[in-house]
């Protein structure tokens, strides 16, 4: 497994990843253990589509089986969307991690993820 130096990185893609977001912690975003890719998250948004009731969404980070929550219970207000991570606090997915998302209901939260893959 190795990680890319990102500051003389050979390739770097523009990638939008979209979640369905459902009550428990589910794959948002993978980075294979064998990728040989760093993901840099510069944004990452929760939409609540419901037209009655706000809506709770944790964010976090899976590595080596170990999860790292970054927000918990957040409320998200009815038909609105809420930034999580932003180019401000970036975050980087090396090999083998992966970003989750869950909600409180089902069918209630969409999560969106623009990252940039760095090889």
């Amino acid at each position: 497994m190795a990680i890319p130096n990102i500051l003389n990185a050979s390739i770097v893609y523009g990638r939008t990843a979209y979640s369905n977001v459902i009550n428990s912690l589910s794959n948002v975003l993978v980075n294979t253990a064998s990728s040989g890719n760093s993901y840099r998250i510069v944004n990452c948004t929760a939409a609540n589509t419901d037209t009655g009731n706000v809506a709770n969404v944790s964010l976090a980070v899976s590595r080596s089986g170990i999860v790292n929550y970054l927000a918990v219970g957040v409320n998200v207000p009815t038909r609105a969307s809420i930034v999580m991570l932003s180019k401000d606090n970036s975050l980087i997915l090396e090999e083998g991690d992966t970003l989750q998302m869950s909600a409180d209901a089902n069918n209630r939260i969409w999560g969106t993820v623009v990252y940039e893959e760095i090889r």
